[in-house]
């Protein structure tokens, strides 16, 4: 049975929700054990609960995360959300975490009572505490500029370290190399999904990296990070010479981070027609403008240049010019933003109730329309959702449209509009 586009869009909200390449910081240290232990016997059924383990207590920090952003008012336009999935109500979230925290907990007790480690325990439940702390509280630990300090700590000491001895290996040369491996992982990934955030979490209050020292030179920070994580483990696989699986993941790695290092981090790039309306250019700073040929028709080869060129997150292309009147290539714009994972915006001002304007068939994920250009009231505009299953937020501050634009409606307005 075919779903609903609103059924598609809450399996879509789920989906973004629960972001399952996030939880590679957990799954990698479990990988990386058995990389860098060489021909070492290890308990592969203990490292294996022990990482789910560790996965669960992951997804509890993430969700404790999502609503305490939301309570102190940062992150409140991110659109995978957890509070968001839950219609702006953050105790379902808290009551997730609470769940995930307690299970991830019992496994990995289960786990340490099967091996008879419990000598383990008093290094691993400290930083659990403060993997916690990092989201509880009036002033978690990732509004302070310690939160990058407790990323690392968690993830290197805590994950790799807890994962290498629950697997049954001696502390050595190669448990350290992995440790700083995956303590400089974690940290670039935070730093990487830092800038965008930075106007968010400044009015928040929050003292991030990148509130403290800017985008640029996050995103630097954030590369010399990844290779500090590779430069670890060609260390630790240098060491266990009997890991040949182990140098190759390494090569594998250096290429990955020198394409990273050459590229955007977290790229939010976006990519608009040189001939948009102004409300278009202006609505942020920083959009690239794709040239138009001398009909006035965007330019698909400069915008697929320029796609290929690096990431970009959204192409935005109006329907029809307000001032030539010429049909732009949607379909054909729209597919080239799928093709090179960009989301596409469409404004249909000038189209709408001229031509057809079909969403799904010209590949549309944001269509943005106007009252007044139908004969309806000023001051109404819509914004029409694809199949992409995203809502962005327009204003914060208020539970309207499901947390997307903030206000009392405009009741009369979008009556006006609708008989128009």
């Amino acid at each position: 049975m075919q779903m609903t586009t609103g059924q598609a869009g809450d399996v879509a909200r789920w989906r973004d929700a629960l972001n399952p390449p996030i939880y590679l910081v957990s799954v990698l240290p479990g990988l990386g054990v058995p990389l860098l232990a060489g021909g070492d016997r290890i308990a592969v059924a203990a490292l294996l609960l022990a990482t789910f383990a560790v996965v669960l207590l992951q997804h509890a920090i993430n969700l404790f995360n999502d609503a305490a952003d939301w309570r102190l008012g940062a992150d409140v336009d991110k659109r995978d959300s957890w509070v968001r999935v839950h219609d702006g109500r953050t105790r379902p979230v808290v009551l997730h975490a609470i769940v995930s925290l307690v299970t991830g907990g019992l496994l990995g007790l289960y786990v340490l009572w099967q091996q008879d480690r419990w000598w383990i325990l008093p290094a691993a439940a400290p930083l659990l505490v403060l993997g916690y702390l990092y989201n509880a509280g009036p002033r978690p630990l990732s509004y302070t500029h310690f939160g990058e300090w407790v990323t690392g700590l968690c993830y290197g000491p805590g994950v790799f370290g807890g994962l290498w001895l629950v697997a049954g290996l001696a502390p050595d040369a190669r448990m350290l190399a992995g440790m700083a491996a995956f303590a400089a992982l974690a940290m670039a990934l935070l730093l990487s999904h830092q800038p965008p955030q930075i106007e968010t979490d400044r009015a928040a209050g929050k003292r991030s990296f990148a509130v403290r020292y800017g985008a640029d030179t996050t995103r630097r920070t954030a590369r010399a990070l990844f290779l500090l994580f590779i430069a670890a483990l060609a260390v630790g696989a240098l060491v266990s010479l009997r890991s040949p699986t182990a140098l190759v993941f390494v090569a594998l790695g250096v290429f990955v981070t020198l394409r990273l290092y050459l590229g955007e981090v977290n790229p939010k790039r976006i990519l608009a027609s040189a001939i948009e309306h102004p409300s278009v250019l202006k609505a942020v700073e920083g959009i690239e403008t794709v040239p138009v040929t001398s009909n006035g028709l965007l330019n698909l080869d400069a915008l697929e240049t320029a796609l290929k060129d690096k990431p970009a997150a959204l192409v935005s292309l109006m329907m029809v010019n307000n001032e030539t009147g010429v049909i732009q290539p949607v379909a054909e714009a729209g597919a080239l933003a799928h093709k090179y994972g960009a989301l596409f915006h469409c404004d249909a001002v000038q189209a709408t109730g001229r031509i057809p304007v079909n969403i799904a068939e010209r590949g549309i994920d944001f269509l943005t329309l106007s009252a007044h250009k139908l004969g309806g009231p000023q001051g109404v505009g819509a914004l029409a959702l694809g199949l992409c299953g995203i809502t962005p937020t327009l204003l914060s501050g208020g539970g309207q449209e499901k947390q997307a634009r903030a206000g009392t409606e405009n009741v009369a307005g979008i009556a006006g509009f609708g008989i128009a």
